[in-house]
């Protein structure tokens, strides 16, 4: 192979005398484990489109299974250290479908009838991987009948050989794009892959429009739950009091109406009465339009408190939340009827601050106001008590005690109560400023009355078609014989892998472009916006993220000494890949498309940093072995290709997991099918010549677009510069004028 490929690409050097071993060692191989009969069984699928036959599609699954065993068996007899699944897979593959002479022309005969297969495989979270195949009609007859009468197979006796070996090498880009594009070989009787991605969301219950207008579904997906705490409900069975002109009467004419938000809800409440009991809660608790639906089937929780007590002190709207203290509770009663449950608070500890407002935010007035001025904390004595039923609502709670225990300056000193603000605080201070108070319950919906929030399941199909690319053909004089086909593979081999290594260049440019036209500033669920659907499956379970930087390191790095340079280069290129990492990883919520466990992955992803040699130098950082902080992995790959020079990609990937198969939790992969290398006796422009060709298949697909993008500037200039030390410079001047004068001696800097 010529130096080029070997100092470029990243290849070892190899000659075409060792692809002439590789060609002998597939030779050997497909003669040891290709039977006659296996090449007619060969001949028999290529014919038939199909296996009606069953026992022939176990066989032929037999042989691939034992082609693929033999070649992982023996991968360094082909000049290979390692070879990856998807490489094996490729050479079994082309092995196992080219037949000899007898099968390849009766590929040239075979029917064209029209198919449609769809094999599924499962995969963890219920994510699917499947095959789609070939569709169509060649033209209006079911079978196509060319002439054989000039048909010459002599050339293509090693069809099979140069097939195999072809594909085992081909398959596989360069590390850099193996980093993020892995290979996944696929069968070449497919058009593509068919990718499939369960999707639970959470759905709006509601009524169909009765003009057949679409009806808003709101559907939510699970896993951005995660991220927005709104989206699942918790308490859609809590019950809030509601007032109206109906119920009004149950409510403190002084404190209220006002709205209450639950679960993103607004309802119309206010300040239960304290000292009345309420005839039933149950229905209080339901619009107005409702109640006549509730029956003796509508109970309550047991689980009910107090949540918390309106005061009013001297004109002082005062809400103090009672919610977590131990005895707000209405507990089981130990006599009467078990459905009862009583409450008894007696606390000492309920306090006003002097950061205490009224419960509509204005100051504190009056005697309290001594409170703020003085910065005093007045603890008082509060006594509630009642009962309930949590089969009827019937509901009271009695202030039976409110009083002020002591008073507490800024200190922590005591306040003698007899001062004249003190006392007249005191004296404000009564049980009969117990105004009213908040009650915190919900219904049992043991009669099933509320549904709560609605789960839906659909299944997503996306189909990634693998296309033909361009042909490559390598001429040859028309006497040339079989010989030369260890020649023309390592051209074949050489060319494929630099299309297949820059396009996975071009396709991260490509995925940049698209990502920054795609606007997710402030979005954060898939109602706002439609993901791109040029992207894989994973675009509707995480946020697609791109992040962009310019990096100007002439603004950044300003140290003079020379030795320290590629330090402060390096801090700074890494400073800013781990800020736009993170920022990723937050945007995105791949954290929760990970914990959820739809992505069929666990724990943290690496991060995939791609650059150019000369840039990758400064991507470390002196003495910390984390350079990506305590969460991440990371892994440095680098392309020759012109076009990334100063440029430094950053995406998340787990590379050693689903080796050989599409992994939606990485950032891409490369599709390959494997095609056959054929040698055609050509005439073009009067002239004849034999053209051994090959026309490759594959394609670079993103899973997850979630993509960060800096721009690296100024490195050389950093380099090459000096940063002016001029405060040196006008102090040994300065010193140097003192000793002139005879003050002191001139010091040597």
């Amino acid at each position: 192979m010529p130096d080029f490929f070997s100092r470029e690409l990243g290849l070892s050097a190899r000659s075409d005398s060792t692809y002439g071993k590789v060609f002998e060692e597939a030779r050997e191989i497909v003669n040891a484990k290709i039977t006659p009969q296996d090449d007619n069984l060969s001949q028999y699928a290529i014919a038939t489109e199909g296996f009606v036959d069953q026992n022939k599609q176990r066989d032929l699954g037999n042989l691939f299974d034992s082609m693929r065993t033999e070649l992982q068996a023996n991968v360094k007899r082909f000049g290979l250290e390692s070879a990856t699944a998807s490489q094996i897979n490729a050479g079994a593959t082309a092995a196992v479908s080219i037949g000899t002479g007898q099968a390849l022309r009766a590929f040239v005969t075979r029917s064209f009838e029209p198919q449609f297969n769809l094999a599924g495989v499962d995969r963890k979270a219920g994510s699917i991987t499947s095959v789609v195949g070939v569709e169509g009609m060649s033209d209006a007859f079911t079978t196509r009948r060319p002439g054989m009468e000039n048909f010459d197979d002599r050339d293509n006796r090693n069809a099979r050989v140069t097939s195999l070996a072809y594909n085992l090498n081909a398959a596989q880009q360069n590390e850099f794009g193996e980093t993020f594009f892995p290979t996944v070989a696929i069968s070449n009787d497919m058009v593509g892959v068919a990718v499939s991605v369960r999707l639970i969301s959470v759905i709006k219950d509601f009524t169909r429009n009765a003009d057949a207008s679409l009806a808003d579904f709101r559907r939510r997906n699970v896993v951005r739950a995660l991220l927005d705490h709104t989206i699942l409900k918790n308490d859609t069975n809590k019950l809030v009091p509601h007032h109206n002109a109906q119920t009004q009467q149950w409510f403190s004419s002084n404190i209220g109406p006002f709205n209450k938000e639950v679960e993103g809800v607004n309802h119309v409440s206010g300040a239960l009465k304290i000292n009345t009991r309420i005839g039933d809660l149950i229905a209080l608790g339901y619009p107005e339009a409702t109640p006549h639906a509730l029956n003796q089937g509508d109970t309550l929780d047991p689980s009910i408190s107090v949540a918390a007590v309106y005061l009013l002190v001297d004109g002082n709207k005062i809400r103090l939340s009672l919610s977590g203290y131990k005895r707000a509770a209405f507990l089981a009663a130990p006599e009467d009827d078990n459905r009862l449950q009583v409450l008894n608070l007696d606390i000492k500890t309920l306090s006003i601050k002097p950061t205490t407002l009224q419960f509509n935010q204005a100051a504190l007035t009056g005697p309290l106001a001594a409170a703020v001025t003085n910065k005093w904390t007045i603890n008082m004595r509060l006594g509630l008590s009642g009962n309930v039923s949590v089969s009827t609502g019937e509901i009271i709670v009695n202030g039976n005690e409110l009083s002020v225990v002591s008073i507490i300056d800024a200190d922590g000193n005591a306040v003698d109560l007899a001062g004249a603000q003190a006392k007249a605080i005191v004296d404000a201070v009564t049980k009969e400023a117990i105004e009213g108070w908040d009650v915190d319950a919900r219904t049992s919906n043991l009669n099933r009355r509320q549904r709560g929030q609605i789960m839906d399941t659909t299944v997503y199909n996306q189909v990634w078609t693998v296309p033909l690319r361009s042909p490559i053909t390598y001429p040859r004089p028309v006497n040339s014989t079989g010989e030369t086909d260890s020649a023309d593979l390592a051209v074949l081999v050489s060319t494929t892998h630099a299309r297949t290594s820059n396009e996975a260049v071009t396709t991260l440019f490509d995925a940049a472009d698209s990502l920054a036209e795609y606007d997710t500033v402030g979005k954060m669920s898939d109602l706002d916006v439609i993901p791109p659907e040029k992207f894989g499956v994973s675009r509707l379970l995480l946020r697609p993220t791109f992040k962009h930087k310019v990096v100007d390191l002439t603004a950044l790095v300003n140290n003079n000494a020379s030795h320290e340079k590629e330090k402060d280069i390096a801090a700074e290129i890494m400073l800013n890949i781990k800020n736009v990492a993170y920022e990723m990883f937050r945007d995105s919520g791949f954290q929760a498309f990970v914990e959820s466990g739809a992505a069929g992955v666990t724990g943290l992803p690496t991060i995939l940093i791609g650059t150019d040699p000369y840039s990758s130098r400064f991507m470390w950082v002196p003495g910390d072995s984390r350079t990506m902080g305590p969460d991440f992995e990371f892994k440095v790959v680098t392309t020759p290709d012109e076009r990334f020079q100063g440029n430094v990609a950053i995406a998340f990937g787990y590379p050693e997991l689903f080796k050989g198969e599409i992994n939606p939790a990485h950032f891409g992969n490369m599709l390959w099918a494997s095609e056959t290398v054929l040698v055609l006796q050509m005439n073009r422009s009067g002239d004849a010549q034999k053209e051994t060709t090959v026309q490759p298949r594959f394609r670079h697909i993103i899973n997850t677009p979630v993509l960060g993008w800096i721009v690296l500037k100024g490195i050389p200039e950093v380099i090459a510069t000096r940063v002016p030390r001029k405060f040196i410079t006008e102090g040994l001047v300065k010193v140097q004028q003192i000793a002139a004068d005879g003050n002191i001696t001139p010091l040597t800097p």
